[in-house]
C-alpha cells in the first residue's frame, strides 16, 4: 500500500504543483481543499488509475 501511496502523491504533485499540494495537505478536509483549488479528488484518482497506475502495473508485469 505504501509504494502506491508514494506514486499517487508524486502524481498529484506533478499535476498541481508542490505549493498547491502543501496548501491542500495542510487542510483538515482534503477533498474540500482540492475542490477549492479547482480539482476534484475523484477526477485525480480516476486519471491516476487510467493513465499512471495501469502503465506502472504493466511495466512491472512484463519484468516478472
Amino acid at each position: 500500500m505504501y509504494p502506491i501511496s508514494g506514486v499517487f502523491t508524486r502524481f498529484i504533485i506533478d499535476k498541481i504543483g508542490i505549493e498547491t499540494f502543501k496548501a491542500i495537505y495542510a487542510e483538515q478536509n482534503i477533498e474540500n481543499a482540492f475542490w477549492e483549488k479547482g480539482f476534484t479528488l475523484a477526477d485525480l484518482i480516476s486519471e491516476f488509475k487510467n493513465k499512471n497506475y495501469v502503465n506502472l502495473h504493466n511495466k512491472n508485469k512484463s519484468k516478472g
